[in-house]
C-alpha cells in the first residue's frame, strides 16, 4: 500500500492532509487490484477524508469500464454498526456533493437500490434530497 492508502486505512486525517500538502499522488495504488485512497475512504465511511481527497483533485472515476463507481463504494462499503452507518450517509453525501453521477455498474443493481440495503430509508432520502436540492 502507498503511504496515502495507509493513512486512510489507519484513520489518520492529519497524515492524509500532510501527504496531500507535500504532493502525494492522490490516485496511486500499490497495484491495479487495490482501490485508490479516495475509494478506500468511501469504502470505510470516512467522509472527511473523501472530501479532503476530492477537494485536492483525486479522481472519482473507476479505473476500468464496468468497475464499481465511487458512489457504489460510498453506498455499499463494509458491514458496520449504527454509528458507522451514520458516517456512511455523510460519506454518500460527500461523494454526491463532489458531482459524481448517479450511475449504474454493469451487471449490478442500481446504486440507489444498493443504498436501501445499507442505509435507513430516512438517511437515504435525506441524503439524496439534500444533495439534489443543493
Amino acid at each position: 500500500m502507498t503511504p496515502l492508502q495507509q493513512a486512510v486505512m489507519y484513520k489518520q486525517p492529519e497524515m492524509v492532509q500532510l501527504l496531500i500538502d507535500h504532493g502525494a499522488d492522490l490516485d496511486k495504488t500499490a497495484s491495479i487490484d487495490h482501490p485508490s485512497p479516495v475509494f478506500l475512504a468511501a469504502t470505510y465511511a470516512r467522509p472527511q477524508m473523501v472530501e479532503m481527497l476530492l477537494n485536492a483533485g483525486a479522481c472519482m472515476n473507476a479505473k476500468k469500464e464496468g468497475k464499481p463507481t465511487l458512489l457504489y463504494y460510498a453506498v455499499t462499503g463494509t458491514r458496520e454498526r449504527l454509528l458507522a452507518r451514520m458516517r456512511r450517509a455523510r460519506t454518500v453525501k460527500a461523494v454526491l456533493d463532489a458531482g459524481t453521477p448517479y450511475s449504474l455498474v454493469q451487471g449490478r443493481p442500481s446504486t440507489m437500490h444498493l443504498a436501501k440495503g445499507h442505509l435507513s430509508d430516512n438517511d437515504l432520502v435525506a441524503t439524496v434530497c439534500t444533495t439534489q436540492s443543493a
